[in-house]
């Protein structure tokens, strides 16, 4: 498999033709005016996908067939906070996306299934896609 292919996935990426990285609209984990003016109300609908993300990125770090996670070609993959990142996580209102490096040896759609089942008890019935940028 080529590295930056989708493995698996509980439903067909609704994406295709779109380049790794890109973000679809409407499923961007910002919020918009309130979060850039630092409103009360923006600090709290911001607060929820930033916990989502560092709890999803702590969960597939867990999952030992996962060497650990990338931020794509050109590190543009990732959930992006005031002052650090957290690469690799991208949380949107439908869909949660993990790129991750593998460990060599392991077949993909094995270490797909296993960051896909850690990343499912964090989200719940959230789609999980996983792409595996390469193998270490």
């Amino acid at each position: 498999m080529h590295p930056g292919t989708r493995a698996g996935g509980s439903a067909p990426a609704a994406d295709s033709g779109r380049a790794t990285g890109a973000t679809v609209a409407g499923e961007d984990s910002r919020d918009g005016a309130a979060a850039r003016a630092g409103t009360e109300a923006g600090q709290s609908a911001e607060a929820g996908p930033v916990m989502e993300a560092e709890r999803v990125a702590a969960a597939v770090r867990a999952v030992p067939l996962v060497a650990d996670l990338s931020g794509g070609p050109f590190g543009g993959v990732g959930t992006y906070l005031r002052g650090r990142r957290i690469p690799g996580v991208r949380v949107g209102p439908r869909v949660v996306e993990v790129h991750v490096t593998g460990r060599y040896g392991h077949p993909v759609a094995e270490i797909a299934g296993a960051v896909r089942a850690a990343v499912a008890l964090v989200t719940g019935d959230q789609r999980i896609d996983v792409v595996i940028e390469d193998l270490a």
